[in-house]
């Protein structure tokens, strides 16, 4: 599958209008991202957070104590039999690992020169400092 495909990412978090009432405010936080025409295997969509991030005076208390969730929207194009492909996930804040990184799925070429993925590192992560 080739992904042409904006990557819009977005937190949400309730906002009081009264003590009773509450909505939902959403701040987005990377606009479309166009990957290219060729995607890898795996790819790993970052938000860094700089001085024009959303995110830039936020901690990680600071989020938890507004219930904060993460949308992210991916939208692709299968090429074989020609059609749009779209996913949407959901990450409540409880969900998300601070001070830490995605280890590579990929193995080690083979003696033929082909790389495979071993989907069983899908939720392995290596501790960083931040």
């Amino acid at each position: 599958m080739a992904v042409v495909a904006p990557a819009p990412l977005k937190v949400t978090s309730p906002v009081a209008k009264s003590e009773t009432d509450s909505l939902k405010t959403t701040v987005k936080l990377m606009g479309d991202v166009d990957v290219g025409s060729l995607c890898p295997l795996a790819w790993t969509i970052v938000h860094p957070i700089d001085d024009e991030s959303p995110l830039r005076h936020w901690t990680a208390s600071d989020l938890k104590d507004c219930d904060a969730e993460f949308l992210v929207l991916l939208n692709g194009f299968e090429e074989t039999f020609s059609q749009n492909v779209h996913t949407r996930s959901s990450y409540k804040i409880a969900e998300i690992v601070w001070g830490a990184r995605f280890q590579s799925m990929f193995n080690p070429p083979d003696e033929h020169g082909e790389i495979s993925v071993d989907i069983r590192k899908l939720h392995d992560f290596e501790r960083i400092a931040v």
